[in-house]
């Protein structure tokens, strides 16, 4: 039973963790450990599988001792760590002992409600039992990540797998695992990455290095433990993540210029409009004085003459403002910047768009990130692209609606003004021919005033016009400053951070793919199976 239940559990753990490659003399290495119950190893043996095509003249050697064929015994030949065989085709099994460390180091401690016994010292006990299992990545490495040195360790993924009898426990659980009731008692599969977290310096990830298995039970036996390893990481169709980040990289520093660039043309809109805004304040001054002197005139508190001559001084300082005109080329500029913003704003956001869609970020949250095996890093990256896309959508909309504000205001005032100044040059004619001793000056005096009154209620209009677009453009401008500060600079500050964890996972990538085996070094796959027996009362 013990031995049925021990190779369904590899036949599983290979078919999961491994795959064998059919090339010309190929070789897979399979390293077996017992250890003690705290973890030490007591003896390590390893087996090789060699297969080339027929006829194929094989040439082996390992660091290893006390060679063995384990299936193959006509036409071989052992000269101490060396191995000569001319296959027939089918694979070669030959075995060998170490004494050299293994890659994954074990350390087991034990715990009985709370307090740390030994092994053999809970057995039969009753109570709550905890089991940390401590793994030590020993295959460290220097190497290059981008231009800097950094020391990283080859990425080692461990399953470990036991059987619990249901008499014997409840209450069964693993970190970073799996526990499965059949009814007859527990299996119990745990996965565990040692080193990652000395590589990448993700603090989320320093829980990695442990496994705990914790179960409440009247008399406590321990069954037999099964540790798989194998030098890998995660697939590489399994990290597109990064590849989208990296285009999202290659278009931020545009994207920054770019919103700079919006940043300083709202300002100068908001100034723009500020002025108009002004000009248009100082018109309707200059029109209300003349209207309080045509009314003292019509009124004969001051002479005809004085009366005109206040009369012309006035119409012809407004002249001289509405001929001057305001400079709107300013605006004309910043409405051809707010498109360029526009389209740059776009662009963006068809780069952050896979991300934002393919992740489902429109309803996504932290903690279902969070749930879905994300780290930290990770998942702010998520949610900053998150916050950049839908803000990017919300600044296009307030752009262009900013835009045909400024397209009415420009046509507006310019027919407006240049209604004023035909009304005021008309005014200013019919002004002097009054002033050289018309006399019609009752009349013309009434309609004087009753032209200058719409004069002066279009003014007033045009002031509250440039008013609002003076808010509206302050507005603008914030809102682009805040976005530019809290979302585009932050986006920005995560890069060069992010940049270094997709540089490191390359870099690690690479190690598992030049791992050419523990005893040996042209193995094409490596698997180590260490195994703690079991203890019973």
């Amino acid at each position: 039973m013990k031995k049925l239940k021990y190779m369904t559990f590899l036949g599983l753990s290979a078919g999961l963790l491994f795959t064998q490659p059919a090339l010309a003399y190929t070789k897979n290495e399979t390293v077996y450990s017992k250890l003690n119950y705290d973890g030490t190893v007591t003896k390590t043996m390893v087996t090789n599988q060699l297969m080339g095509d027929i006829g194929e003249e094989i040439e082996d050697e390992a660091e290893l001792f006390d060679l063995l064929a384990l299936n193959k015994k006509k036409d071989l030949q052992v000269e101490g760590k060396t191995l000569k065989w001319k296959s027939d085709g089918k694979s070669l099994f030959y075995q060998g002992s170490t004494e050299k460390d293994i890659d994954i180091q074990v350390s087991i401690k034990y715990y009985l409600d709370g307090e740390e016994k030994k092994a053999n010292e809970i057995v039969g006990q009753k109570g709550h039992v905890k089991i940390v299992y401590t793994f030590k990545n020993n295959m460290e490495n220097t190497v290059m990540v981008g231009s800097r040195k950094e020391v990283l360790y080859t990425p080692f993924v461990v399953t470990l797998g036991t059987m619990i009898q249901q008499e014997n426990a409840e209450n069964v659980t693993i970190s970073s695992g799996k526990v499965i009731n059949n009814g007859n008692g527990y299996m119990v599969v745990g996965l565990t990455l040692p080193g990652l977290y000395e590589s990448l310096g993700i603090d989320s990830l320093k829980e990695l290095n442990t496994l705990t298995l914790e179960y409440d039970t009247e008399s406590c036996s321990l069954s037999q433990v099964y540790f798989v390893a194998t030098p890998k990481l995660i697939e590489e169709s399994d990290i597109t993540l990064f590849d989208d980040l990296k285009k999202v990289y290659a278009n931020l520093d545009t994207l920054k210029q770019s919103i700079n660039a919006i940043e300083e043309g709202t300002g100068k809109l908001e100034n723009g409009a500020s002025t108009l805004n002004e000009g248009a304040g100082t018109l309707s001054s200059s029109l209300q004085t003349v209207l309080t002197s045509i009314t003292t005139l019509q009124n004969g508190s001051t002479s005809v003459t004085n009366g005109l001559a206040t009369l012309l001084a006035s119409l012809k300082k407004a002249e001289e403002q509405l001929s001057a005109g305001v400079d709107l080329s300013s605006m004309n500029a910043l409405k051809e910047k707010n498109d360029v913003a526009i389209t740059s704003l776009k662009t963006a956001n068809t780069s952050l768009e896979t991300i934002y869609t393919t992740n489902h970020l429109e309803s996504v949250t932290k903690e279902q990130l969070v749930t879905l095996g994300y780290d930290e890093a990770t998942i702010k990256s998520l949610l900053t692209v998150k916050q950049t896309y839908e803000a990017n959508l919300n600044l296009i909309a307030l752009l262009e609606a900013n835009n045909t504000a400024i397209a009415t205001t420009l046509s507006t005032f310019s027919s407006l003004q240049s209604q004023i100044i035909t009304l005021v040059t008309q005014l200013e004619n019919g002004a002097s021919t009054l002033y050289q001793g018309s006399n019609q000056v009752g009349s013309g005096i009434g309609a004087l005033k009753e032209g200058i009154s719409q004069i002066y209620t279009g003014s007033l209009t045009l002031k509250e016009g440039t008013n609002t677009l003076k808010e509206g453009t302050k507005e603008v401008n914030q809102g682009v400053h805040q976005f530019n500060e809290e979302g585009i600079s932050k986006l920005i500050s995560y890069k060069n951070h992010l940049q270094s964890y997709t540089n490191k996972v390359d870099a690690l990538m690479d190690l598992s793919k030049k791992y050419n085996g523990y005893a040996s070094n042209n193995s094409e796959v490596t698997n180590f199976i260490y195994t703690v027996s079991s203890l019973k009362k």
